[in-house]
């Protein structure tokens, strides 16, 4: 009996100790946070610590990207394959920046395009989309889904138009949706 009097009385100390450190804290301005417990704005802090370092990652993994794009870019490809340029823009107010494509042949009707994108005027991403494409022509309409994790917004779904010069498209995710239009480089700024 006496040493459940001891623990309850431990217990009931150290709530009081606990309160008396978070009033110490709201009181130095620290609402809602108390020693030995992270505050929301730590936790959003790490957060953003978290994905600029990713991003930095991403930033210096494209330059194999770069390359090929720039060789492709200075042969003229035969078809809807090759290097693309160009600009996206979202429509629910996510920025927009410049789009660099690498477009590749994997199948009869299957292209891998690859992505290298620019937002908010320094963040660059690259990010890699399975499309079926439909021959009609002059032109292929090409379409795919695409997987890209959480922390880019989820599941995105992609419809376009491509013929030799032109490459547009839009895309849409649960919290996002908008379009690209890219031209052959050298050609971005041509109008027809």
């Amino acid at each position: 009996m006496v040493g459940k009097v001891g623990l309850g009385a431990g217990a009931a100390a150290m709530r009081r100790r606990h309160r008396a450190e978070t009033m110490n804290c709201r009181k130095e301005g620290n609402i809602g946070y108390s020693r030995g417990h992270s505050s929301e704005l730590e936790k959003r802090m790490w957060m953003r610590i978290g994905i600029a370092g990713m991003v930095v990652c991403c930033m210096f993994g494209c330059s194999s990207f770069n390359k090929e794009w720039d060789n492709a870019a200075g042969e003229r490809a035969g078809g809807i394959a090759g290097a693309w340029v160009g600009r996206w823009e979202s429509d629910a107010g996510h920025g927009g920046g410049a789009l660099k494509c690498l477009l590749k042949k994997i199948a009869e009707e299957q292209f891998q395009a690859r992505f290298y994108a620019t937002y908010w005027g320094f963040f660059r991403f690259h990010t890699q989309v399975i499309l079926t494409g439909k021959s009609e022509g002059y032109k292929a309409t090409l379409a795919g889904t695409e997987d890209l994790g959480w922390l880019r917004g989820g599941v995105y779904e992609y419809e376009g138009v491509v013929t030799f010069g032109d490459f547009s498209c839009e895309y849409r995710s649960k919290h996002d949706m908008g379009r690209f239009v890219m031209k052959r480089p050298g050609d971005e700024g041509k109008k027809e």
